[in-house]
Protein backbone atom coordinates (compact mmCIF):
# COMPACT_ATOMS: atom_id res chain seq x y z
CA UNK A 1 0.00 0.00 0.00
CA UNK A 2 1.22 3.33 -1.28
CA UNK A 3 0.33 6.33 -0.17
CA UNK A 4 -0.83 9.54 -2.08
CA UNK A 5 2.88 10.63 -2.02
CA UNK A 6 4.15 8.03 -3.07
CA UNK A 7 5.44 6.72 0.05
CA UNK A 8 5.21 3.31 1.30
CA UNK A 9 2.89 2.97 4.41
CA UNK A 10 4.28 1.53 7.89
CA UNK A 11 0.80 -0.64 8.20
CA UNK A 12 2.47 -4.19 8.20
CA UNK A 13 4.75 -4.48 10.84
CA UNK A 14 8.59 -5.78 10.10
CA UNK A 15 9.37 -9.63 11.21
CA UNK A 16 10.22 -9.77 15.10
CA UNK A 17 12.22 -12.36 14.18
CA UNK A 18 15.71 -11.26 12.03
CA UNK A 19 18.93 -13.62 10.58
CA UNK A 20 21.70 -11.33 11.06
CA UNK A 21 25.38 -12.37 9.57
CA UNK A 22 29.18 -12.37 11.31
CA UNK A 23 29.45 -9.12 10.83
CA UNK A 24 26.38 -8.06 12.29
CA UNK A 25 26.71 -10.38 15.01
CA UNK A 26 30.37 -8.79 15.83
CA UNK A 27 28.99 -5.08 16.28
CA UNK A 28 25.87 -6.95 18.42
CA UNK A 29 28.53 -8.29 21.01
CA UNK A 30 30.72 -5.12 21.21
CA UNK A 31 27.44 -3.23 21.94
CA UNK A 32 26.59 -5.66 24.56
CA UNK A 33 23.58 -7.30 23.61
CA UNK A 34 22.17 -10.21 25.11
CA UNK A 35 23.33 -13.55 23.56
CA UNK A 36 21.65 -16.99 24.16
CA UNK A 37 23.12 -20.29 23.18
CA UNK A 38 20.66 -23.12 22.12
CA UNK A 39 22.79 -25.52 21.82
CA UNK A 40 22.53 -28.28 24.62
CA UNK A 41 24.50 -28.07 27.41
CA UNK A 42 27.14 -30.33 27.21
CA UNK A 43 28.70 -28.36 23.61
CA UNK A 44 27.83 -25.16 25.84
CA UNK A 45 31.01 -26.28 28.42
CA UNK A 46 32.97 -26.77 25.87
CA UNK A 47 32.91 -23.39 24.33
CA UNK A 48 30.62 -20.85 24.21
CA UNK A 49 30.39 -16.66 23.05
CA UNK A 50 31.63 -15.03 26.26
CA UNK A 51 28.80 -13.28 28.49
CA UNK A 52 26.21 -15.91 26.78
CA UNK A 53 23.49 -17.83 28.81
CA UNK A 54 22.86 -21.30 28.31
CA UNK A 55 19.38 -21.96 27.25
CA UNK A 56 19.12 -25.33 25.44
CA UNK A 57 15.99 -26.01 23.69
CA UNK A 58 15.41 -29.47 24.10
CA UNK A 59 16.43 -29.29 27.80
CA UNK A 60 13.77 -29.83 30.46
CA UNK A 61 14.98 -26.40 32.92
CA UNK A 62 14.47 -24.38 29.66
CA UNK A 63 11.45 -22.04 31.21
CA UNK A 64 13.66 -21.58 34.47
CA UNK A 65 16.49 -21.00 32.44
CA UNK A 66 14.22 -18.26 30.12
CA UNK A 67 12.91 -16.60 33.71
CA UNK A 68 16.32 -16.43 34.78
CA UNK A 69 17.69 -14.60 31.58
CA UNK A 70 14.70 -11.72 32.13
CA UNK A 71 15.21 -11.51 35.58
CA UNK A 72 19.01 -10.81 35.35
CA UNK A 73 19.11 -8.40 31.72
CA UNK A 74 15.59 -6.96 32.27
CA UNK A 75 15.52 -6.83 28.21
CA UNK A 76 12.77 -4.66 26.69
CA UNK A 77 11.11 -4.69 23.05
CA UNK A 78 14.32 -2.43 21.79
CA UNK A 79 17.12 -4.43 23.23
CA UNK A 80 18.59 -6.50 20.99
CA UNK A 81 18.57 -10.41 21.24
CA UNK A 82 21.07 -12.31 19.95
CA UNK A 83 20.18 -15.97 19.53
CA UNK A 84 22.68 -18.91 17.95
CA UNK A 85 23.02 -22.44 17.88
CA UNK A 86 25.37 -24.74 15.79
CA UNK A 87 24.70 -22.97 12.82
CA UNK A 88 24.49 -24.42 8.91
CA UNK A 89 20.86 -26.50 8.85
CA UNK A 90 20.99 -26.43 12.75
CA UNK A 91 17.16 -24.52 13.36
CA UNK A 92 17.60 -24.67 17.31
CA UNK A 93 18.31 -21.24 17.26
CA UNK A 94 14.81 -20.30 15.43
CA UNK A 95 12.81 -22.56 18.14
CA UNK A 96 14.50 -20.56 20.97
CA UNK A 97 13.02 -17.46 19.51
CA UNK A 98 9.80 -18.36 18.97
CA UNK A 99 9.77 -19.18 22.35
CA UNK A 100 11.56 -16.25 23.22
CA UNK A 101 9.05 -14.73 21.13
CA UNK A 102 5.86 -15.82 23.07
CA UNK A 103 6.97 -14.09 26.08
CA UNK A 104 6.65 -10.95 24.88
CA UNK A 105 7.75 -7.86 22.70
CA UNK A 106 11.31 -8.56 21.72
CA UNK A 107 13.75 -7.40 19.25
CA UNK A 108 15.37 -11.26 18.29
CA UNK A 109 18.48 -11.56 15.72
CA UNK A 110 19.22 -15.16 14.95
CA UNK A 111 23.17 -15.52 14.17
CA UNK A 112 22.73 -17.77 11.20
CA UNK A 113 26.43 -18.58 11.16
CA UNK A 114 26.13 -19.77 14.80
CA UNK A 115 29.00 -20.78 17.24
CA UNK A 116 31.16 -22.05 14.34
CA UNK A 117 30.98 -18.79 12.57
CA UNK A 118 32.19 -17.15 15.44
CA UNK A 119 35.14 -19.64 15.93
CA UNK A 120 35.96 -19.84 12.54
CA UNK A 121 36.30 -15.57 13.12
CA UNK A 122 38.95 -16.56 15.33
CA UNK A 123 36.89 -14.82 17.86
CA UNK A 124 37.58 -15.16 21.99
CA UNK A 125 35.32 -18.00 23.56
CA UNK A 126 34.68 -18.82 26.89
CA UNK A 127 34.67 -22.44 28.48
CA UNK A 128 32.19 -23.65 31.69
CA UNK A 129 28.85 -23.26 33.30
CA UNK A 130 27.61 -19.69 33.44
Amino acid sequence: MTSPAGTSSNLIQADPIREIDDREAWERFQAHAIFLDARRSQEFEVGHIPGAFSLPVWEADLEDRLFHVLATRHPGPEDPIVIYCSGGDCRDSHLLAMKFLARGDYRLLVYRDGFPGWTAAGRAVEKGRK
